[in-house]
């Protein structure tokens, strides 16, 4: 007997339906879903405790965990703009486009060139 024809057989022969399997779907989530998590738990300690997370003491290691991820979102912009619609207290910075950073640098830069001298005569 023919490997293949054995095997065809053993499948189409399974009246207790043992060789039906159903893949199991991934628990894995991406980096996105992560980062929103991470957030999301900040969010609900201050719904908890009524305040920010703070690295006043370490005894409470939890709570230095949730300020230091804090403190790093906090200087990412790219996390920054990921999070902010998940941002019911207001801990994140407004969203400024890069280019509009750049025209505020260019505007400081132009006041400093000029620079207005006023000569009194008496």
């Amino acid at each position: 007997m023919d490997k293949d024809k054995v095997l065809d057989e053993i499948f189409m022969n399974d009246p207790l339906g043992l060789l039906n399997i159903i893949p199991r779907k991934s628990n894995t989530h991406t980096e996105d879903e992560r980062l929103i998590a991470s957030f999301l738990e900040i969010n609900e300690f201050i719904t908890i405790n009524k305040k920010e997370p703070e690295a006043t003491s370490l005894a409470n290691i939890s709570e230095y965990q949730l300020y230091s991820r804090l403190k790093s979102l906090r200087s990412s912009y790219e996390k920054i703009v990921k999070l902010k619609p998940h941002d019911i207290y207001n801990l994140l910075p407004e969203v400024v486009e890069h280019n509009t950073i750049e025209r505020q640098k260019k505007k400081k830069k132009k006041k400093q060139n000029h620079i207005v001298f006023f000569f009194f005569v008496f």
